[in-house]
C-alpha cells in the first residue's frame, strides 16, 4: 500500500515555529527603529548628553570630585534614572502601541508562528534599541570625560576606565530588559497607545524618579535603586556617588536580592503581556 503525500509531509514542530517567529519579530523590529531619521535623533540626543557631562565636569572643580565620581553620578541619574526609562517607554509604545493602533503587526500574526514568539521577538528587540543607545551614551561620555581629564589640570584624577563603563552598560542592559518588559505589558493592557503614553510617564516619573529618592525601605521597590546596588560597591567608586544614590548605605538591596526582584518582575510582566496579548483581536488598518 503506498504513502499518501500527506503521510510524508512533516510538520514544522512547536520550537521551530517559535524561533521563526522570534527571528522575524525581532528583525522586522529592528528595522523599524533603525531608520535613518530615528538615528539623526538619537545623534542629537547624544550630543546633548557629552555636552552636559563635559559641562558638569568641569563646574566640578571647586567641589573636589574625582573625574570618576562625576562621571558615575551623571551615568547613574542622568541615564539610568531619566533616559533609560523613557527610551524603553518609547520603545515599547513604537514596536507593540503603534503597530497596534496602525494594524501593521496584522502581518506579521498571519504567519504560522506562535503569538508568544512574537511578543517576545517584539519586546526584545525594544529592549535591544534602548540597549544600543545606553552602550553609546556611556562610552561617548567615557571618551569625553577622559580626553577633557587628560587635557585640564583642574580635573582630578582617578579617570573612569573601560571597566567601569562596561560594567554600566551590563547593568543597563538588565534596566533596558526590565523596563522593556513592564512597558510592553502596560500598552497592551491599554486600548490607546496615549492612555500607555502617560501612565509610562507618571510610573518614570514619579515612582522612578521621586519614590526612588525617599528615605526609607520603599525605594527597594524601585527599578532605579535595585539597578543601582548593581554596581554599587565597584572599587573605583568614591563616597560621594553612594550619597547621591543612596542617602542611607543601609538601606541598599544586595546584589542577589536586586537580581532576584528585576528577573522575577520582568517574567511576571512577560507573562502578563502573553496574556494579553494572545486573546487581543488586532485588524488591519482600513
Amino acid at each position: 500500500m503506498s504513502d499518501t503525500p500527506h503521510s510524508n509531509s512533516k510538520h514544522p514542530s512547536l520550537i521551530s515555529t517559535f524561533i521563526l517567529g522570534l527571528n522575524l519579530s525581532f528583525t522586522q523590529g529592528l528595522r523599524l527603529h533603525l531608520k535613518p531619521r530615528k538615528v539623526l535623533i538619537g545623534i542629537a540626543v547624544l550630543l546633548l548628553l557629552i555636552s552636559v557631562q563635559v559641562i558638569m565636569l568641569l563646574a566640578d572643580h571647586r567641589m573636589r570630585h574625582s573625574a570618576t565620581d562625576v562621571y558615575v553620578v551623571f551615568n547613574a541619574v542622568m541615564v539610568l534614572n531619566l533616559c533609560l526609562p523613557f527610551l524603553s517607554l518609547i520603545t515599547a509604545l513604537g514596536l507593540l502601541g503603534g503597530e497596534i493602533e496602525q494594524g501593521t503587526l496584522v502581518y506579521l500574526l498571519i504567519r504560522p508562528c506562535p503569538r508568544l514568539a512574537i511578543l517576545v521577538g517584539r519586546t526584545l528587540a525594544a529592549a535591544v534599541v534602548t540597549h544600543i543607545t545606553l552602550v553609546f551614551m556611556f562610552l561617548s561620555c567615557l571618551c569625553a570625560v577622559r580626553l577633557v581629564g587628560r587635557g585640564n589640570a583642574a580635573v582630578l584624577p582617578p579617570l573612569p576606565t573601560v571597566g567601569l563603563a562596561m560594567h554600566l552598560i551590563l547593568v543597563g542592559g538588565i534596566g533596558a530588559w526590565i523596563f522593556t518588559s513592564l512597558y510592553s505589558a502596560l500598552t497592551l493592557f491599554c486600548k490607546r497607545p496615549l492612555v500607555a503614553l502617560l501612565l509610562g510617564l507618571g510610573h518614570a516619573l514619579a515612582w522612578e524618579g521621586i519614590v526612588a529618592f525617599l528615605p526609607g525601605t520603599i525605594g527597594g521597590y524601585t527599578f532605579t535603586q535595585n539597578l543601582r546596588s548593581l554596581f554599587f560597591n565597584y572599587p573605583t567608586i568614591g563616597p560621594w556617588p553612594h550619597r547621591v544614590m543612596f542617602r542611607d548605605p543601609q538601606l541598599v538591596p544586595p546584589v542577589n536580592d536586586a537580581l532576584v526582584f528585576l528577573i522575577g518582575c520582568s517574567i511576571v510582566f512577560l507573562l502578563l503581556a502573553w496574556y494579553r496579548f494572545r486573546g487581543r483581536e488586532i485588524r488591519p488598518a482600513e
